[in-house]
């Protein structure tokens, strides 16, 4: 997705930052990055091919990786853009890739942002636990992705009781 480096330029790949930082953090490790956008993927293949590997994801499971591979997995700003059904398939992958006991970290919308709801869209978050929408525009489209990337909210209690059906949920740090 878009975003700006320190000197003002425009560039994609903002994945990057946590891996520069998890690659500093523990050099012995094995990374791994994947994102449904080509142009970051082919970004961070150039620019930090020597902090760990990177793949372009596939809308849709199965991600190109074996079992119970990883022992940490870290999704930034995912589950933010995903409709339901395809949210419920990436955290089916998610137990499938991940090692028994292994940790994964996910990123939502915190409550701070249910206040950009409308009336309609607060209500069906409020009832379902579960909002998505386009917000008058395609912004998937806007970004160069796929219609499906829009934006998505969630309640605690909804991440509670729907992703607990794939991963024990152990927290959620408002902020964290």
């Amino acid at each position: 997705r878009p975003c700006r480096d320190r000197g003002g330029s425009r560039r994609r790949g903002c994945c990057g930052r946590a891996i520069r930082a998890l690659a500093t953090l523990l050099p012995a490790t094995k990374l791994h990055g994947t994102d449904i956008d080509s142009e970051a993927i082919e970004w961070l293949r150039h620019n930090y091919a020597s902090k760990g590997e990177f793949t372009v994801a596939p809308s849709l499971p199965p991600a190109p990786y074996r079992d119970a591979m990883f022992d940490f997995v870290f999704g930034i700003s995912v589950f933010t853009h995903l409709p339901e059904d395809m949210q419920f398939a990436w955290l089916a992958e998610l137990a499938r890739i991940l090692k028994p006991g292994a940790y994964a970290v996910l990123t939502t919308h915190g409550a701070g942002f249910h206040n950009s709801l409308d009336a309609k869209a607060a209500e069906q978050l409020k009832e379902r636990g579960f909002y998505y929408g386009q917000f008058g525009s395609n912004y998937g489209r806007s970004i160069s992705l796929p219609d499906f990337y829009q934006t998505a909210f969630h309640s605690h209690d909804y991440i509670r009781s729907r992703w607990n059906e794939f991963l024990e949920v152990l927290a959620i740090e408002p902020l964290g």
